[in-house]
């Protein structure tokens, strides 16, 4: 679950904050939060942040639903819309999820509980800020620094890209897109021309939490990626050996696992 949705200049960091519209919103407890220092790992020194209480919360009541951000001890970050979160839970099932996987947390008797969450659909549909987000689907037939111009079944398009993409006159894309009043904003190109059919072939979980793929081609060729930093069309914590993953990319690293630039992935 990869991720601060900056539309064009900051267009780098665009799916970060890709939600679903299926994903209901919970109201958080309007009570004050305390600040807790914790140890940092790298150097010693102490990051203090703010934790949200839940003790207003009767047995049994859904906390938050979002995607993990940050497994930190006791304390667990989740993202909810485009709020973050820092909660005191039972970490003894961490291993048991991995970064950038839709949970619920729910209050327990005696800890906070956490628990996988089932959504009914991981399409990119709108931000999180909950604007909606349109597919475009067609043949480029021009490209310049900062634009594209597709060719649809409802005739052309033009859409910003505020910087190149990775793709030419004739290509077929879909292009993620923002509408504002009749121009058409790009978080993301799919290029049909750009893409990998991969076999899942080991899934290890990182000592922070992330969900790392070791993946093949039709040819033998090794792939990694780390899933959980990546955007997905798909429930991460349903991966297992055997998945085929199509992924759109902008480029294979020359490594051996060879790494991907990658834009998107969908089952």
């Amino acid at each position: 679950m990869k991720k601060l949705l900056m539309i064009g200049l900051a267009g780098v960091l665009a799916v970060a904050m890709i939600g679903c519209s299926n994903t209901p919103e919970v109201t958080d407890p309007e009570t004050p939060v305390v600040s807790v220092e914790h140890p940092d790992d790298n150097d010693g020194t102490k990051e203090a942040y703010n934790v949200s209480p839940t003790d207003d919360l009767a047995d049994g009541e859904t906390i938050t639903i979002g995607d993990i951000m940050q497994f930190d001890g006791k304390y667990i970050h989740i993202i909810s819309g485009d709020l973050v979160e820092v909660f005191e839970y039972d970490n003894s099932s961490e291993k048991d999820f991995y970064i950038g996987q839709t949970v619920q947390l729910t209050k327990g008797d005696n800890m906070n509980q956490l628990s996988t969450y089932d959504r009914e659909d991981f399409t990119v549909s709108h931000t999180n800020m909950g604007h909606p987000i349109d597919q475009i689907t067609g043949t480029i037939t021009q490209v310049t620094e900062k634009n594209i111009t597709v060719e649809t079944a409802d005739g052309q398009i033009n859409i910003e890209t505020y910087e190149p993409i990775e793709g030419l006159v004739g290509d077929k894309v879909t292009v993620y897109a923002m509408a504002f009043d009749k121009n058409y904003s790009a978080i993301m190109v799919l290029n049909e021309n750009s893409k990998l059919s991969l076999t899942i072939s080991t899934i290890t979980r990182t000592e922070d939490g992330s969900m790392n793929l070791l993946l093949t081609d039709a040819d033998g060729g090794e792939y990694t990626l780390n899933a959980s930093h990546e955007s997905m069309e798909l429930d991460i914590s349903q991966l297992t050996v055997g998945d085929v993953l199509t992924v759109y990319h902008k480029g294979i690293m020359e490594s051996w696992p060879m790494q991907l630039d990658t834009i998107l992935i969908r089952k």
